[in-house]
């Protein structure tokens, strides 16, 4: 989706992902991503760059492929319909709210909607589920510091706490939490945690369950 370059004021190197994404979407109808900051990226970004290109044409074919462009949850609940895929996962989940799913995919609670439905789900609701957990993709290796002051603790709580498994929508932001405990309160617990967890799934993971079929999905 070429974000990297474009959070990082890359424009002129991100714009040929841009192309690119367009030939290798643009004739499906539905395009379905699993992670709200890519899918953010391509609705608000992709125009964006598009534009500063001047060619009109360009700007008008990648804005059609944005708006048919969704979030996994999305895809289920606003265009098939569904929320309960009948999955059964029967563990204790807490759901983080990326900051891209919330506030550039906007997804809104269509992800929590879909937990609910889970049979045998836990679903324990986490403290300032809202705050930004610190990443931000290259930010959060730029501007490290200021990455780790913007970071509750409240967000790295799941990591710490038996048998909580953490569940997202964005696997960026999946990836840095591991790296985030190391600078956090938990940090002298890790090594525990990293041997009693379960694991951390992304939510697609819970919908899919012990029970549900297998099924195969072209991702962006």
């Amino acid at each position: 989706c070429g974000q990297m370059f474009t959070n990082t004021g890359y424009w002129d190197e991100a714009t040929p992902t841009v192309r690119t994404y367009l030939k290798a979407f643009e004739s499906y109808d539905y395009i379905v991503g699993p992670s709200g900051s890519c899918v953010g990226a391509v609705r608000e970004q992709h125009p964006m760059l598009a534009e500063r290109t001047g060619d009109a044409r360009l700007t008008e074919r990648v804005r059609a492929v944005a708006a048919r462009t969704y979030d996994f949850s999305e895809l289920l609940v606003d265009v098939l319909g569904v929320t309960d895929v009948g999955a059964y996962f029967p563990h204790r989940v807490t759901y983080h709210p990326t900051c891209h799913s919330l506030r550039v995919a906007r997804v809104g609670d269509r992800p929590y909607r879909l937990l609910r439905a889970v049979r045998g789900i836990d679903l324990v609701e986490l403290p300032e589920a809202e705050q930004c957990c610190g990443f931000g993709g290259t930010f959060s290796v730029a501007e490290e510091p200021v990455s780790a002051k913007s970071r509750p603790t409240t967000v790295l709580l799941p990591w710490s706490t038996w048998p909580i498994v953490p569940t997202f929508t964005c696997g960026l932001v999946r990836s840095n939490l591991p790296f985030a405990i190391f600078r956090s309160p938990y940090q002298k617990s890790v090594p525990a945690v990293c041997l009693r967890s379960p694991r951390d799934v992304h939510a697609a993971d819970c919908m899919h369950g012990e029970r549900a079929e297998d099924h195969r999905i072209a991702c962006s």
